[in-house]
């Protein structure tokens, strides 16, 4: 209720019908899209930092494959020297084996037959 006093000097009760003015109306706005674009901002910052640890974590594994790969590129020389013929008849001279001089072949004609 407000009080009010007309022209003529006389006090008259003015009653107030409650409006909404539009500063409760922005307020409202304000904070129905605070609420909304709060919890964007705070996933943004969580995507943003996870983003940037993962960056750490995935920049170690590159280099890590990296070597890797070039230690495997490393093994199959390593395994294509040793595997070569004339690594493995050194090898077997120095285990004692000598060359074949002379072959000879089984003749039986049911060698290789099962009856």
């Amino acid at each position: 209720m407000r009080f009010g006093i007309l022209k003529n000097g006389r006090p008259r009760l003015k009653v107030m019908v409650k409006r909404f003015s539009t500063n409760y109306f922005n307020k409202k706005i304000l904070l129905f899209c605070l609420m909304l674009v709060l919890p964007f901002v705070l996933l943004e910052i969580w995507s943003v930092n996870r983003l940037s640890t993962l960056g750490v974590e995935i920049n170690k594994m590159e280099n890590t494959a990296a070597a890797l790969k070039l230690e495997n590129q490393v093994l199959e020389n390593e395994i294509a020297k040793r595997s070569a013929l004339s690594q493995i008849g050194k090898n077997a001279q120095a285990l004692g084996f000598v060359k074949v001089k002379t072959r000879t072949q089984i003749q039986s004609p049911y060698l290789a037959l099962n009856r």
